[in-house]
């Protein structure tokens, strides 16, 4: 994990998600309402930034809002419930 924060926001105020090439990421809604990117999000709404391309996301408090947001590499990719191979050669 590259970042895990929490901000508060006032209504107007602005907090800018940058993912890197080959991060992923989220944003969770604690309290309040964003828009992100023009879409308005309540609490308890998680967006996912899975890894790939760099992008950035403008979330913008729409009422006072508590934001949670991770920034994180690559990892192993999503979890398809098949057993990750051992490090150490074994089974």
């Amino acid at each position: 994990i590259r970042l895990f924060a929490e901000s508060r926001l006032d209504p107007g105020d602005r907090l800018e998600v940058s993912i890197a090439d080959g991060e992923g990421g989220l944003a969770n809604v604690r309290e309040g309402r964003v828009a992100i990117d023009g879409t308005s999000l309540d609490a308890g709404t998680t967006v996912i930034f899975p890894p790939g391309a760099p992008r950035t996301a403008l979330l913008r408090a729409t009422q006072p809002s508590r934001i949670v947001r991770v920034v994180h590499g690559s990892g192993q990719g999503f979890v398809t419930g098949e057993p990750m191979p051992r490090r150490d050669g074994g089974t």
